[in-house]
C-alpha cells in the first residue's frame, strides 16, 4: 500500500516537472518571437 502512494507521488512530481518545462519552453518561444519581431521592425 505504501509503495503505491510513493508511486503516485513520484508520478505527480513528474507531471509537475513536465508542466514547468512546457511552460518554460512556451515562454522561451514567445520571447524569441518577440525579439525577432523587434529586430524585423528595426530592419
Amino acid at each position: 500500500m505504501k509503495s503505491l502512494v510513493v508511486k503516485e507521488e513520484s508520478l505527480t512530481i513528474k507531471i509537475n516537472n513536465q508542466g514547468l518545462i512546457v511552460r518554460y519552453l512556451f515562454y522561451c518561444q514567445w520571447s524569441i518571437i518577440s525579439i525577432l519581431f523587434f529586430f524585423y521592425k528595426i530592419i
